[in-house]
């Protein structure tokens, strides 16, 4: 028999509220600086897509935490599942030293829904009191400025980063491949 743990109406706001100023810190991030209004929280935090996925219907536009209201930022969710935690403790050392703990979870959870989607994870995490994490599968760059990452889990086959490290995300464009006519 499953358990449901409850969740708190503090928590609940505490999490929405936290997902609005990543979906702002993001569109600052995509439109470096001039716009926060690119990106927002997913319809039901991505409870939409879970819902639908449940009849056999795949809604990866709906997946995950942030959602792309604009066409500058479309690039970014069509590309990346991202989904969003804040929690008082996210067991991050139990993580590292264990594989186990919340923040585990919450990466196997993301890297599972971001397959199911073909789409690459990431995890932004926050925990009380610490600076906020950006997690990605291990290699995976979104094309932009980064510093390097914080730390390389091997057994989580992860890269990761300082949320306020990252300096700008923008759309890697094919290169151009020029054809001589024969």
């Amino acid at each position: 028999m499953r358990v449901k743990l409850a969740v708190s109406p503090k928590g609940k706001r505490k999490g929405s509220r936290n997902e609005r100023r990543v979906c702002r810190d993001l569109s600052l991030l995509v439109s470096n600086g001039e716009r926060d209004d690119l990106l927002w929280r997913s319809a039901m935090s991505g409870g939409t897509a879970t819902t639908r996925a449940k009849r056999g219907v795949k809604a990866a536009a709906l997946a995950g935490d942030v959602s792309s209201i604009d066409i500058d930022s479309h690039w970014l969710v069509r590309n990346w599942y991202i989904e969003v935690k804040h929690y008082a403790d996210l067991q991050i050392l139990r993580g590292f030293t264990h594989n186990s703990g919340k923040l585990h979870r919450f990466w196997l959870r993301t890297v599972q829904e971001a397959a199911y989607y073909g789409k690459q994870p990431m995890l932004l995490a926050k925990q009380d009191r610490l600076p906020e994490l950006l997690i990605v599968k291990r290699g995976q760059k979104i094309h932009g400025h980064y510093k390097t990452p914080i730390l390389t889990v091997r057994a989580w086959e992860a890269d990761i980063y300082l949320f306020k490290a990252v300096e700008k995300l923008t759309e890697k464009k094919p290169e151009r491949v020029l054809i001589d006519d024969v």
